[in-house]
């Protein structure tokens, strides 16, 4: 995957190297689909599961976007991309 596109691990501000949600959220999006197209070819609907996936294996280890994903939104919540990125944009 690191072939196909460089994501910044997000920290949430602790460092200048934290980037910004938006940037963030669309360097998943934007993952997801080339892994998509490049490795499941044919597939053009990328799906939430994956998506989850890459937000949570991208998230700095102890930062405040990782300590959001851990103890603020419920379990089910968890399950929908869409909402995970409302409520991550409104932290």
């Amino acid at each position: 995957m690191s072939t196909l596109i460089k994501i910044t691990p997000l920290n949430g501000g602790n460092t200048d190297q934290g980037g910004s949600v938006d940037e963030y959220v669309e360097d998943i999006e934007t993952a997801a689909l080339s892994w998509d197209l490049t490795i499941s070819s044919g597939i053009k609907e990328v799906t939430n599961k994956w998506k989850i996936r890459l937000f949570i294996l991208n998230l700095e280890r102890d930062g405040d976007p990782w300590h959001w994903w851990y103890y603020v939104p419920p379990k089910t919540d968890k399950k929908d991309y869409s909402k995970i990125v409302l409520e991550f944009k409104d932290c």
